[in-house]
C-alpha cells in the first residue's frame, strides 16, 4: 500500500481488510461535507459519508509522493451524500485527472448508482516523477472525493478489468446495490 486517504475525514481503519485510512492530507483547494446517512453497497459507510469537493473554486487537487516507474492501482472512492443531489441525475457532474490525463470524463454519481450508494473508479498508473497529481474539475455543482487508495500493482491482488491489450487503462468497479 502507498496511500489510503479518508477525504474530507478522520484516520479509519476499515474492518473488512484493515487497511489505515489517514485523516485527509496532502490536497490543494476544497472544502469538506459530511452526511451520517447508511451508504449502499459496502461494509465501510465511513470511508464514504466525508467528502472533499472543490467548494467555491473550479476545481481541488492532490498530489502523492510515489516512487518513479512503479505502476500503481488508484481507487477512488465515491457516493452522492448531498441531500439536494436526490433522485435526479445530471446535478452533479466533473472529470478526474491523472497527471493532467482525464482518467475519467463526465463522472455524474447518481446516473451511475444513485444517491447514498458507493461508487468505486479505478485507473492504473506507471510513475514518471516523483508525484501523483490527482485532479478533481467541475462541469455540474461541485466535484468530490470520498476516500482515496492507491496501492503499488506488485503488492495489490489482481482485479477484473479490460483485456490489458486493448488500449484502455481505467474501467469502473461498480459496487452491488
Amino acid at each position: 500500500m502507498k496511500h489510503a486517504i479518508n477525504s474530507g475525514g478522520g484516520g479509519y481503519t476499515s474492518a473488512s481488510n484493515g487497511i489505515a485510512y489517514d485523516a485527509d492530507r496532502d490536497f490543494s483547494g476544497g472544502d469538506t461535507w459530511s452526511n451520517s446517512g447508511t451508504i449502499e453497497g459496502t461494509d465501510e459507510d465511513t470511508l464514504y459519508q466525508t467528502e472533499r469537493n472543490s467548494g467555491l473554486g473550479s476545481s481541488f487537487s492532490y498530489n502523492l509522493p510515489v516512487t518513479v516507474g512503479k505502476s500503481y492501482r488508484i481507487t477512488i472512492k465515491l457516493a452522492e451524500i448531498w441531500h439536494k443531489v436526490d433522485n435526479v441525475d445530471k446535478q452533479r457532474v466533473f472529470d478526474i485527472l491523472v497527471e493532467g490525463e482525464t482518467a475519467f470524463n463526465d463522472v455524474d454519481i447518481y446516473y451511475l448508482v444513485g444517491g447514498y450508494t458507493a461508487l468505486d473508479l479505478e485507473h492504473t498508473y506507471v510513475a514518471g516523477d516523483g508525484t501523483l497529481d490527482i485532479k478533481f474539475n467541475n462541469f455540474l455543482q461541485k466535484a468530490k472525493v470520498s476516500a482515496i487508495l492507491v496501492e503499488e500493482m506488485s503488492s495489490c491482488s489482481p482485479t477484473p478489468g479490460p483485456d490489458p491489450d486493448d488500449g484502455v487503462s481505467a474501467h469502473i468497479m461498480v459496487l452491488p446495490r
